[in-house]
């Protein structure tokens, strides 16, 4: 997470979490950076990010699929990292590698 802070980009996380569930686990996990809480779901649809297998209506609709927007400080989005199994992660190395790019480090 240094090394993204670094490069001039923050870093915050988005889940469909209750708050107080991610308060609990932030804290046990030590967490070093925002999480916040859709549990709503009213961010997550609104970026068109949900999974599909949930409906509306559902527990679990809201829930995205793992996901990384790459955001400058001027808030606009300049990457987008993502997949559509929860399983798969985009690897941290390449996403160094294209912010490394953007601010020629």
């Amino acid at each position: 997470m240094k090394e993204v802070q670094e490069l001039g980009y923050g870093v915050a996380q988005i889940t469909h979490d209750a708050p107080d569930k991610l308060k609990a686990f932030g804290d046990s996990a030590k967490i070093g950076f925002t999480m916040l809480a859709d549990d709503k779901a009213i961010i997550i649809p609104a970026f068109g990010v949900e999974n599909p297998q949930f409906k509306k209506g559902s527990a679990w609709y809201g829930v995205a699929h793992p996901i990384i927007f790459a955001v400058d400080p001027d808030g606009t989005i300049r990457h987008r990292f993502s997949q559509t199994d929860y399983r798969d992660r985009t690897d941290i190395d390449a996403i160094l590698d294209v912010l490394r790019k953007d601010t020629g480090s």
